[in-house]
């Protein structure tokens, strides 16, 4: 890789593009890493009328992709731990889960970890927690930390954490590990998690600008020990500092025009309680015809710790308002998971006004004839995606295809995306079927030489 430019000019809100020059020697697969760093000569500045030299500098990640045959996952979970993390001036304490993950394969992948804590009182293992982390990309040949915020405090004592993860949407490698915690010195007792359940999980409400209308949730304690719950309406995450065109995301939220009761009662165990949900939509309220919020509800057991989260939505939608969907196909990309299996994941987004619901699969046909050879359920669970799929948000449905049947050759691999009333969205590859070393193996064909097509089925 090289760079036909070492220094570059640059005015006052200028922009000036720069190319770089990739070469790619034969025979290579799979992905490489580099990072462009650019930095600013050293000038005098002026802070608060204390002169200083200053220097920026800014680290551009490069990931480059070599197509072919894809490589296999090798990402490993090599450890499962708790950590405590004493308070400072700054923080408060904390208890950390954490998995240490190495990928030592040749693959660009998103990566979701999670972990169920475990402790152990009276000779049995009771579930503390489950936890899950911020999804992540992992470059080859990198060993990464994952940590997070159980969000309780843990007295001494044996402890287990069984840790798994999902790698481009396919489960992957699992650790369990079991040891002996210092813990929180503050802390004596630890409960459980609380079993709160919703129904519906999903509450709809039609009404008309500036008029008022209710509907209602439940919610349900599946467990035998009382909890106290905190209910609050926020705005969809993936909706926050989301900008398509002069859209922003905030114009879909209706948080502000939800009045929910009660917003905090104790739940005795295996009880239920109704909750009235309000919405007085604004007159100017006339731009898009669904509005969303996401209901959270927040258990804490009576000695005060905490005892989890459950989420629901509320769409409040505009009888006068007409929906235009519009899901588009942004990638489809083709992973060895094992010998003769390889994970398809297909990314769609949701770029119109209003929700869809979707329901994905995946067909390979032949390029001679187009004769139906397979077709893979694709699911969106691995992800956390479940439900509606509301306006701007991607979404991400991965299945396994096993080509040990398929003969040799070439073929179509579509992914059908279907929604609304019956239209479908769809994302394609021509992919190469051979026999190598006694078993077959798939690489994806980028000659262009086979033009992509419409599959209707």
């Amino acid at each position: 890789m090289r760079l036909p430019v070492e220094n570059v000019q640059l005015d006052p809100w200028a922009r000036q593009p720069v190319r770089l020059q990739v070469e790619v020697p034969s025979g290579t697969r799979g992905y490489y890493c580099a990072a462009l760093l650019a930095t600013t000569l050293v000038s005098a500045g002026d802070l608060e009328g204390i002169e200083s030299d200053v220097m920026l500098e800014f680290l551009v990640p490069i990931i480059i992709e070599v197509q072919g045959r894809p490589e296999r996952h090798q990402i490993n979970c090599l450890d499962a731990t708790l950590e405590y993390r004493a308070q400072t001036p700054y923080r408060p304490a904390a208890t950390m889960v954490r998995l240490d993950v190495k990928n030592d394969g040749g693959t660009y992948s998103r990566l979701n970890g999670y972990a169920r804590v475990w402790g152990e009182w009276g000779g049995h293992w009771r579930k503390l927690t489950d936890v899950e982390f911020r999804e992540m990309g992992i470059i080859p040949g990198v060993k990464v930390e994952l940590r997070e915020d159980i969000g309780r405090a843990l007295p001494f004592g044996k402890y287990k954490v069984d840790g798994y993860m999902f790698i481009d949407g396919l489960r992957g490698d699992t650790i369990s590990e079991e040891f002996d915690f210092e813990g929180d010195p503050r802390v004596i007792e630890v409960s459980a998690d609380a079993a709160l359940d919703l129904d519906p999980r999903e509450v709809y409400i039609e009404t008309l600008p500036g008029a008022t209308r209710a509907g209602s949730l439940t919610v349900v304690n599946a467990s035998e020990e009382a909890v106290d719950v905190a209910v609050a309406a926020e705005l969809p995450e993936h909706l926050v500092a989301t900008v398509l065109g002069n859209v922003r995301g905030e114009e879909y939220g209706c948080t502000d025009w939800l009045e929910i009761s009660p917003q905090t009662f104790r739940l005795p165990g295996y009880a239920r309680k109704n909750l009235r949900i309000v919405t007085k939509m604004p007159d100017t309220a006339t731009s898009h015809p669904d509005y969303y919020s996401m209901i959270r509800f927040k258990a804490t057991y009576p000695d005060g710790s905490p005892g989890g989260t459950t989420q629901g939505r509320v769409v409040v939608q505009n009888k006068r308002g007409t929906g235009n969907p519009r899901v588009e196909g942004l990638r489809l990309a083709l992973a060895e998971a094992a010998p003769e299996r390889y994970l398809v994941t297909a990314v769609f987004g949701n770029f119109g006004n209003t929700h869809v619901m979707p329901d994905c699969r995946a067909v390979v046909t032949a390029v001679t004839g187009d004769a139906l050879r397979k077709q893979i359920d694709m699911r969106s669970e691995a992800w956390s995606q479940t439900g509606i799929m509301l306006p701007l948000e991607k979404r991400n449905f991965t299945g396994v295809l096993d080509v040990k049947d398929l003969p040799s050759g070439k073929y179509r691999v579509t992914a059908l995306l279907t929604h609304g009333q019956g239209m479908t969205v769809q994302r394609q590859a021509i992919v190469q079927v051979s026999l190598a070393g006694g078993r077959k193996e798939l690489r994806v064909d980028t000659s262009g030489e086979i033009q992509l097509t419409t599959i209707e089925l």
